[in-house]
């Protein structure tokens, strides 16, 4: 039972053996029961003589299944003080083209016709191959999650997925009035070339 440290003060502190942040009420009663520090709670001694961690069970796997990759990590401690959050987005315009829009003729001969391709292990025209095979194999470890998982994962990661009747009607609804904000509200109040608004 933790508690201040005020009251965790006991006579094996004296002894240069403290119980950490635990209660004296809590301490008195294990050594009445014959508990001593450094030693299990078996007649002999004997057992486990630290803290038994929290389960690890997901869902309705079997007892002490494993699925890789989806262990916590000890060692990872998140910095907040690293974290930047601006409310006001950065919008970043695409450069304007300036070469010619190609023809007719041009554009009917770019598509084919070829056997149906069931993979993207090979779609490196136009991104680095490194990024393209580190991402499907960061997909690949959500194949052995249950349906049921998968769902409740996605509703954590994606907060969209909670709007459901909030007070916008969808999620479209819902990101094209992000979009109305982040570009000056050109959706519900348009300006001219003049920059008066075109709303009576």
């Amino acid at each position: 039972m933790p508690c201040s440290s005020d009251e965790s003060k006991t006579e094996d502190e004296a002894d240069g053996q403290p119980f950490g942040n635990y209660s004296s009420v809590s301490v008195q009663l294990m050594k009445s029961m014959g508990y001593q520090s450094g030693k299990g709670l078996g007649i002999e001694g004997q057992g486990m003589t630290g803290i038994i961690e929290a389960s690890k069970q997901h869902g309705r796997r079997g007892l002490g299944l494993k699925v890789e990759g989806f262990e916590p990590s000890a060692d990872v401690q998140w910095d907040f003080s690293k974290e930047q959050i601006d409310v006001a987005e950065e919008i970043n315009w695409l450069p304007e083209c300036t070469e010619d829009p190609p023809s007719l003729k041009e554009l009917r001969q770019w598509p084919s016709e070829g056997a149906k391709k069931l993979t993207i292990d090979d779609e490196t025209t136009f991104c680095d191959p490194k990024i393209l095979q580190e991402i499907l194999s960061s997909k690949c470890v959500f194949d052995s999650l249950e349906a049921e998982e998968m769902r409740r994962a996605r509703t954590r990661s994606n907060p969209f997925e909670t709007i459901r009747g909030g007070i916008f009607q969808n999620r479209a609804a819902m990101k094209m009035a992000n979009i109305d904000a982040a570009f000056n509200f050109m959706f519900t109040d348009p300006k001219d070339e003049d920059g008066e608004s075109l709303v009576a």
